[in-house]
């Protein structure tokens, strides 16, 4: 088998996602959505001083109606996401209004999977203050192992993505896929993360540095004083802020689903 081109792969996933630039549609939608209720967020909970609690308690149906809408809005965003990013790897295109009737499907498997993998994280988080409790070297030894144990959780369930943008497996199935995949691909899927790793830094410091930009300082007090004058003026600088972390988010889709296709020969 030829050896797998990581630098390839890279620009072969930029070159995706910017030579369909309908795949960011979905994800900047939502964004939008949640950018003009920001400076009424802001306003409602009072940020930067003391919260209203008699309009809070008045307006509680409509906060949490908001957050459930969202939350159904982004899995939604999701699902379309990975169906567009399906059909531009195996396709180098695909219908951006086409691809709408499969969102909900695969908005969904990505919820169920995500509610599987938080359930496993707080059963460990519960082990994890259970050892610190014991407080010796045994609980030291439990926690190197605690830790291990994230890791290859980690690992093992990096192929999600691509198993539901690429096919229509389940649940169960796809989990399952996913942890095959890493067990036969130990070492390369570790080049994989560290690659998506090294990129979640870059985009981190790109989106705090355009921040910082609009606020004109780097401290922290600076920003909670922008945020609580200018709510407008932060929801803007927020948006701007959040493309490069926008621009690796699907470039990281697409870079997983293409390697997984590519190392899978299909």
């Amino acid at each position: 088998m030829a050896k797998f081109q990581y630098g390839k792969a890279i620009t072969d996933s930029f070159k995706l996602i910017f030579s369909n630039l309908y795949v960011f549609v979905p994800q900047l939608l939502v964004s939008i959505i949640g950018l003009l209720f920001l400076p009424f967020y802001f306003k409602l909970i009072g940020f930067g001083g003391k919260p209203d609690i008699g309009f809070l308690i008045t307006n509680f149906i409509w906060i949490v109606f908001f957050g459930i809408a969202m939350i159904i809005l982004s899995l939604f965003a999701y699902g379309w996401t990975f169906a567009l990013i399906g059909q531009i790897v195996r396709k180098g295109k695909a219908d951006l209004w086409k691809e709408l009737k499969n969102a909900r499907e695969k908005g969904l498997t990505f919820f169920l999977i995500s509610l599987i993998v938080i359930l496993i994280l707080i059963f460990f988080m519960i082990l994890l203050m259970f050892l610190m409790a014991i407080g010796n070297a045994v609980a030291a030894l439990f926690a190197i192992l605690w830790i291990i144990a994230i890791m290859v959780l980690v690992l093992s369930l990096l192929y999600i993505v691509p198993l539901i943008a690429l096919g229509d497996l389940g649940t169960v199935g796809i989990i399952k896929s996913s942890f095959k995949h890493f067990k036969n691909n130990k070492a390369h899927t570790f080049a994989l993360f560290c690659i998506l790793l090294l990129f979640g830094i870059v985009s981190t410091i790109a989106m705090y540095a355009i921040l910082f930009s609009f606020i004109g300082s780097f401290s922290n007090e600076a920003l909670a004083l922008y945020m609580a004058e200018s709510p407008f003026k932060y929801s803007i600088a927020s948006f701007f802020s959040g493309l490069p972390s926008l621009i690796v988010t699907l470039w990281s889709f697409a870079f997983l689903t293409l390697s997984y296709k590519r190392k899978k020969g299909k």
